[in-house]
């Protein structure tokens, strides 16, 4: 197909958040030879793209830059080597850190970072969301079911992400403590399976949270929230336990008392999904990946609330996208 020399794309020149976001006109992306080039179907809007946007996330870039963490579409074009040219004409998800991301009408990804689906089997929208939540969703759970804890502890537990925990959780059958912020979500994870869920706004929260945790030798804890949530779980969590914060959606710097350090032998972590993966060989990363791929229509799925084209993202980020709980927000560039 004859490709176009410009595109749509949203471009972020300040880390000043989503609604200050710019739809503009930028060239095609050239490719090196191991590179493919996607034309964009859909992408999700997650709380790691508005954090990204707002300057949160210390990852070192050069702006402009169009954001999107991860997406889905059709390959339109490949560089020279064979990975990437045994791709074009097919379906993929993938995920990129480097440089333009999948806000645009077309991004470039490297051949081996792309998988593969078939549209008939999993709908292009809910490829699109393949990496950032299912892989951190099991990579966040394995210390549990791997039997380095008895039991974890999770924040933001109705988010898209908490709810694949809760199905995980159930799936191989280990204790995780659910902590959701308004009640009518407490019912959102018991019909998942959730037996424990407690609510983070009442006011004897880490009184419950802490019988709850030394009963059930909680050890292990993951927060989305940070901000004084973190000091929470630690002044909660029993001695010699581990918090792994991989999100801040309180947007406000991590608040833990120095005794939990101290006193308590308590370890404080950051959890980026990048990381872990580049922990694990390449064997692993592909089994791990295929893994999730395995489950994006079960225990990995995640529910979609609407969807948006690119130019209205700015506009409706000013008054608000709503709870993550009510599901993704899916980006549609040709819409």
């Amino acid at each position: 197909m004859t490709l176009p020399k410009t595109m749509k794309a949203l471009r972020l020149r300040e880390f000043k958040g989503l609604k200050s976001l710019e739809l503009q006109d930028i060239p095609v992306p050239s490719l090196k030879p191991d590179e493919i080039l996607i034309k964009v179907e859909a992408s999700p809007i997650n709380p790691s793209d508005d954090l990204f946007c707002e300057g949160l996330y210390n990852i070192p870039v050069s702006l402009p830059i169009t954001p999107g963490f991860e997406g889905s579409g059709l390959v339109v074009a490949a560089g020279s080597s064979y990975m990437a040219g045994r791709l074009v004409g097919k379906w993929v998800a993938s995920a990129t850190q480097r440089g333009d991301g999948f806000w645009a009408e077309y991004v470039k990804v490297r051949a081996l970072e792309a998988m593969p689906f078939n549209p008939a089997v999993l709908s292009p929208d809910q490829a699109a969301m393949s990496f950032v939540n299912p892989l951190s969703a099991l990579a966040l759970i394995e210390p549990l079911i791997k039997g380095h804890h008895r039991a974890m502890v999770q924040t933001a537990a109705a988010s898209q992400l908490g709810r694949m925990i809760a199905r995980l959780a159930k799936r191989y059958n280990v204790s995780v403590i659910h902590c959701v912020h308004r009640k009518e979500l407490i019912q959102t994870l018991t019909d998942l399976g959730a037996k424990h869920v407690l609510l983070t706004t009442d006011q004897d929260f880490v009184t419950k949270l802490r019988d709850l945790a030394a009963s059930l030798n909680a050890t292990y804890a993951i927060d989305a929230v940070g901000g004084t949530m973190t000091g929470q779980l630690a002044n909660a969590l029993p001695n010699h336990s581990t918090i792994a914060v991989y999100g801040a959606l309180a947007k406000e710097a991590v608040a833990v008392d120095p005794g939990a350090f101290i006193f308590k032998d308590q370890k404080v972590e950051g959890f980026w999904l990048g990381t872990a993966l580049a922990k694990k060989s390449y064997l692993s990363q592909f089994m791990f990946i295929w893994r999730a791929k395995a489950n994006l229509t079960g225990d990995l799925t995640s529910s979609i609330s609407q969807t948006v084209p690119l130019a209205k993202l700015p506009e409706l980020a000013k008054s608000g996208l709503g709870p993550a709980s009510a599901g993704k927000i899916i980006l549609k560039p040709f819409t």
